[in-house]
């Protein structure tokens, strides 16, 4: 059961006003079909300085598509936001990081083909619905045809499997003495780390009263715990959007 528009554009409301009151910065990885009923939020969005990013236009995942309705979906709705927001669209996150080297090989190349500077779409941890657990940790450059992409993939920590700590239900369950030393970790690398949420993970948007048992605890469990975890990290580093650190990574990547 999805949320109402109501409650979405307060949930939005509610994350831009934390980020700002925290002088922070992000990059926010929109559904382009969702622009033209949320527009004027979405615009405040690119308006406060926020980096604009696509999440595809239909949020379908990307396995799922050929190259070819892959590149109108991406094509489309790059469009959209562009002309919408007058936002310049440098990165791109897939759906439930629904990219696989061997699946989808074609992603990058496509994505390099309509102007995309970097992905942040690939999960080095595998579930039954995503992920792939040969893909590199850390970012790295994907050579195409029309030049190189860079890709940066869902931060794991190496623990039996590569577990991810910094988003989504893995951010909010995960008791915070153990995010840290998955912080640490991760620090090693050189690499800095990137948080993702949706608006829900940090308690902004309500839960919808039927929602089923599991899909709440999926989405919903551990969001007040959230927050305070979120704004601890936020008055301890500058957090900033995606784009501004894409040059520090090329840099690392080229030494």
């Amino acid at each position: 059961m999805s949320i109402s528009e109501k409650d979405f554009e307060e949930g939005l409301s509610g994350l831009l006003k934390m980020l700002k009151s925290n002088s922070a910065k992000a990059t926010f990885f929109i559904v382009a079909e969702l622009v033209e009923r949320h527009l004027n939020i979405f615009r405040q969005i690119a308006e406060e300085g926020h980096e604009i990013g696509l999440h595809s236009f239909y949020h379908k995942l990307i396995y799922k598509m050929t190259p070819e309705e892959f590149e109108k979906d991406t094509r489309e709705g790059k469009k959209i936001l562009e002309y919408s927001l007058n936002a310049k669209i440098f990165g791109y996150r897939a759906p439930s990081w629904s990219v696989h080297q061997e699946r989808t090989p074609w992603f990058w190349e496509i994505l390099k083909k309509n102007g995309f500077e970097y992905s942040s779409s690939i999960s080095p941890f595998e579930t039954h619905v995503y992920g792939d657990k040969k893909a590199s940790r850390f970012p790295h450059f994907v050579e195409t045809k029309f030049g190189r992409i860079l890709e940066v993939p869902l931060p794991t920590c190496q623990f039996i499997v590569n577990v991810p700590f910094s988003g989504g239900a893995y951010f909010r369950t995960m008791p915070d003495f153990v995010r840290r030393f998955f912080e640490s970790s991760w620090q090693k690398s050189g690499f800095p780390i990137f948080y993702y949420f949706h608006a829900r993970d940090l308690g902004f948007e309500k839960k919808p009263r039927n929602m089923d048992f599991f899909p709440g605890l999926i989405n919903y469990a551990g969001n007040s715990m959230a927050k305070k975890k979120f704004l601890r990290i936020a008055s301890e580093v500058r957090c900033v959007g995606m784009h501004d650190v894409i040059s520090r990574l090329i840099n690392l990547l080229e030494k």
